[in-house]
């Protein structure tokens, strides 16, 4: 049986006599993407986010990985990819494709160093658990890479 800090039992409350809650708030503050990995080798590039996001409502077409952040710089915006696995969590791992990863490798200037890898991401990219949409980063805010 448990008990509280001083000794009293606890009084289980059943399924029938359950309480709703007096005031809910709910869920309205948009995720944001706080880091992000790029593994040239493997393709995969990993985004972390501030909070647990519903991978099903993830578009590719809302990534760019850029060389700098700003306005003129060199982007490239995949255009098949693979997120596995499909499960909702604040880490999402994207496989690009062979091509997507090869086209980058040509541009010398991108994503051969921390210096020149950033991503640039839509509101469209992806949803949380309450179907806010991820907060955008333009050109202007693009976010650097943690690790290449």
């Amino acid at each position: 049986m448990a008990s509280d800090m001083s000794g009293n039992a606890v009084v289980s409350i059943g399924a029938t006599e359950a309480l709703q809650a007096l005031e809910f708030t709910a869920d309205v503050v948009r995720p944001s993407l706080r880091s992000f990995v790029l593994d040239m080798d493997t393709g995969v590039v990993s985004l972390s986010f501030s909070e647990t996001v519903r991978v099903s409502t993830f578009g590719l077409q809302h990534l760019r990985l850029a060389n700098a952040a700003a306005a003129g710089a060199v982007e490239y915006g995949p255009t098949s990819a693979i997120v596995a696995p499909m499960i909702n969590s604040p880490v999402v791992n994207v496989t690009l494709s062979l091509d997507d990863t090869n086209n980058i490798k040509a541009l010398p200037s991108l994503a051969t160093s921390l210096s020149n890898t950033y991503v640039q991401i839509g509101e469209g990219l992806i949803r949380d658990m309450s179907n806010n949409s991820v907060e955008e980063l333009a050109a202007l805010n693009a976010l650097g890479v943690s690790r290449l």
